[in-house]
């Protein structure tokens, strides 16, 4: 299992309360399962379940981000996947459209495995969308940013910043409203200062939702039996 993207699938639903996704294939059992959904339009249209066949609930990564009356942000979590073939089921309290899609992390922290996150709005007119940035504590990081567009989010799909790899774009019905729902994800090795930039040649004439996840790297499998050889070995020291 590598320590990066290894699989996922997105959807756009047409108003429904309930709807469905399925990975394509077994996911790795230690593997973290990530849920970014867009759903439009109201405030009163809010996330009720977020489940899957082989966990059960997921975890939020924040709280939902709410982008004015057009739609809202979710990101959900669930660490230490079991074996399967996870169908992943969305709820919500009335009928609202969806644009979402599912993420298998390979090699990410079994638990505690969120080290940063920023959510938010950008009501900027031009040609960007750009994500706050966060600062990370420990090296190796998977980053993840959702970027959720409402009326006129560009005209194209639009282009991620340095470094950044797309894995999903959903644009609304055929794209005839530009780009909805888009997920990023970018492995880095160090500790700094990071966010992502969604440029548009297009152009930006409406506010778009957006969040940023840092997913820190499971410890290595020696590191932990290292430490407790240390210990035991000053423990014995000191008896003899």
């Amino acid at each position: 299992m590598a320590f990066d993207f290894i699989q996922g699938i997105s959807a756009d639903v047409a108003s429904t309360t309930t709807t469905t996704l399925t990975f394509p294939g077994a996911v790795t059992p230690g593997s973290l399962l990530h849920v970014s959904v867009r759903a439009g339009a109201s405030a009163s249209d809010t996330m009720t379940v977020c489940s899957d066949s082989v966990n059960g609930s997921y975890t939020p990564a924040h709280s939902p981000v709410l982008n004015a009356t057009h739609c809202r942000v979710y990101d959900l979590h669930f660490p230490n996947t079991a074996a399967g073939t996870p169908i992943v089921t969305i709820t919500f309290s009335s009928a609202t459209s969806l644009r979402w899609s599912i993420s298998e992390l390979g090699e990410i922290a079994t638990t505690s495995p969120l080290d940063q996150v920023a959510s938010g709005i950008d009501t900027t007119a031009g040609t960007t969308v750009t994500t706050d940035t966060i600062n990370t504590t420990v090296a190796d990081i998977i980053l993840l940013s959702h970027f959720a567009g409402s009326g006129a989010f560009g005209s194209d799909p639009g282009t991620n910043d340095t470094g950044w790899t797309r894995r999903f774009s959903v644009p609304n019905g055929g794209g005839a409203d530009g780009l909805k729902h888009a997920v990023s994800t970018r492995v880095v090795a160090s500790a700094a200062a990071y966010n992502d930039i969604l440029t548009f040649s297009g152009g930006v004439s409406d506010e778009a939702g957006w969040a940023i996840m840092a997913y820190k790297k499971v410890a290595a499998a020696g590191a932990n039996a290292n430490l407790l050889a240390g210990k035991f070995g000053m423990k014995l020291a000191g008896k003899l």
